[in-house]
């Protein structure tokens, strides 16, 4: 079955859930990583990752076993942010203590001195040889700097001075930039946080950019800490963290804080950090219900003391089983449904299984913006005339008697949401 590749994806076992359980929206589930250093991270395509612990950075395998240190430091120092190339051949190593950046060569020949930013705090490569930092260059309470920093020599350009704190920064495939405004008052005000985008066509650097010469994606955020970015859809990640409003949650970011869906929400006194996106398959997308393959998201969270974890968010798509005596021949065959919208119903459709088709055929619906994934040729299809509802859960069961005693002929799947719409697909089942 397609949803048990999950765990094959980074060769980890599934549903290894966080020690101190985050709880992810309906829809999504969590995953615990392997987190060795307490630190910083950033994840490679092939699973393996980069940590870093304030004196040493190092690479682990996917399953958390030391495979090289990469550099040590003189001195330990505050780690404020650690990004990969787009190639994934060197790392960019930002800290705030000393306002150091480094490059680290990922094949082990060393790493170097870039150039130095006071209170640097997040950063996006705009390619191999640029990187936008944020940083608070003219010390705490004189506004946040936008800059360019040249990774061939050093060099830096000023793109864009900010009021407030120092805010997280991402940029699309595009070239545009997103930028999360942070209040310069402690704790940040309810609402204060603004998702900001400066077009690409503006960081030529010709202009000294200010907020006015931004467009404001969305409002009202408790406190912006961290973005990331589907970079091939266009989605917006926000990690969004308020310790005086209890709020510690990854949102989608949408129009309004309202349209903004919530997949994730930590525990009081924790604190979220290292936001980070990879891809899916190009086809899917990271939302609820639907196949792990439309991206995953990762994120560190941490209380400070005793609890240090690095966990993983992915969609959680709809299962659907057969069982009973009628699975082998004459008999009962009881049509299993878990894990799809709660208090929803579903649809069931079926077809011969010589027309199950791998991959997928994807249905785009206007009103969707995720495709429903059908595994059966739709020219075949048909829909049973019951409609099965689901509990709290998102479960539900339906019973039919196969009365010729024939196996291996028949290809099922749901189709399921609850009013105004769908939601998703449930993997198919095969008879």
């Amino acid at each position: 079955m397609k949803a048990m590749l999950i765990g094959s994806v980074l060769s980890l076992p599934l549903f290894v859930s966080p020690l101190h359980a985050d709880d992810a929206a309906s829809g999504f589930f969590l995953e615990s990583l392997p987190y060795p250093s307490q630190g910083l991270t950033a994840t490679l395509d092939d699973g393996s990752f980069l940590a870093f612990d304030g004196t040493a950075l190092e690479h682990f395998s996917i399953t958390g076993l030391q495979l090289q240190t990469l550099a040590t430091l003189p001195a330990f120092v505050f780690g404020s942010f650690l990004k990969l190339s787009p190639n994934m051949d060197f790392a960019v190593l930002g800290e705030s203590s000393q306002g150091n950046l480094y490059r680290i060569e990922l094949d082990g020949s060393g790493f170097s001195l870039i150039g130095s930013l006071a209170f640097n705090y997040d950063a996006s490569f705009e390619n191999s040889n640029s990187l936008i930092v944020s940083a608070a260059s003219a010390g705490f309470g004189l506004g946040n700097d936008l800059v360019r920093l040249d990774l061939s020599n050093g060099a830096t350009q000023f793109l864009a001075h900010l009021d407030g704190a120092s805010g997280p920064v991402v940029l699309d495939g595009a070239g545009n930039l997103y930028y999360g405004t942070t209040s310069a008052a402690f704790p940040a005000p309810a609402g204060s946080s603004e998702i900001l985008r400066f077009d690409a066509a503006l960081l030529d650097g010709s202009l000294l950019l200010d907020e006015s010469h931004a467009s404001v994606i969305c409002a009202g955020f408790d406190n912006a800490t961290g973005l990331a970015i589907d970079a091939l859809h266009g989605d917006l990640f926000l990690a969004e963290v308020n310790g005086n409003l209890n709020v510690n949650q990854i949102r989608r970011v949408g129009a309004s804080p309202s349209l903004s869906p919530v997949l994730l929400t930590a525990n009081a006194g924790t604190f979220l950090s290292n936001l980070e996106f990879h891809g899916g398959d190009g086809q899917s997308k990271m939302r609820a219900f639907q196949e792990f393959e439309g991206g995953q998201l990762f994120y560190n969270v941490t209380d400070f003391f005793s609890s240090f974890e690095r966990n993983r968010i992915l969609p959680l798509r709809a299962e659907l089983t057969l069982s009973g005596p009628g699975t082998q021949g004459l008999g009962q065959v009881d049509l299993n449904i878990t894990g799809a919208q709660p208090n929803g119903n579903v649809l069931l459709f079926y077809g011969p299984a010589s027309q199950v088709i791998n991959p997928e055929f994807a249905v785009n619906l206007q009103a969707l913006d995720f495709p429903l994934l059908f595994g059966v040729n739709p020219m075949g299809v048909r829909m049973l005339a019951s409609v099965v509802a689901l509990d709290a859960n998102g479960a539900g069961q339906l019973s039919l008697h196969n009365a010729s005693g024939q196996t291996g002929i028949l290809a099922v799947q749901g189709l399921h949401g609850s009013s105004p719409g769908f939601r998703g697909t449930t993997y198919l089942a095969t008879l």
